[in-house]
């Protein structure tokens, strides 16, 4: 069952972010130059080969100006 989550959390956030860097207009590299993560990275990540790091997430966190929370709480809890 674990393996099942962590799949969903996966494709979840690989969507999450290619549509909060879409809301940016920003490309992949525009992504990795104010970021610092590799654009190969960015790729991996949106093309579901891969999840971030911590230490990656909070960088494109930054980039994107979106709170950890928005990802990892339910809508209802984040609003609360």
């Amino acid at each position: 069952m674990q393996q099942n989550n962590n799949k969903l959390k996966e494709v979840e956030f690989s969507e999450f972010l290619t549509k909060k860097r879409k809301e940016k207009e920003w490309s992949k590299a525009e992504l990795s130059r104010r970021s610092g993560v590799s654009i190969q990275y960015i790729c991996d990540i949106e093309k579901k080969r891969r999840m971030p790091s911590i230490e990656y997430l909070v960088r494109l966190a930054k980039a994107l100006t979106f709170s950890l929370d928005e990802f990892f709480l339910p809508s209802s809890s984040a609003k609360a």
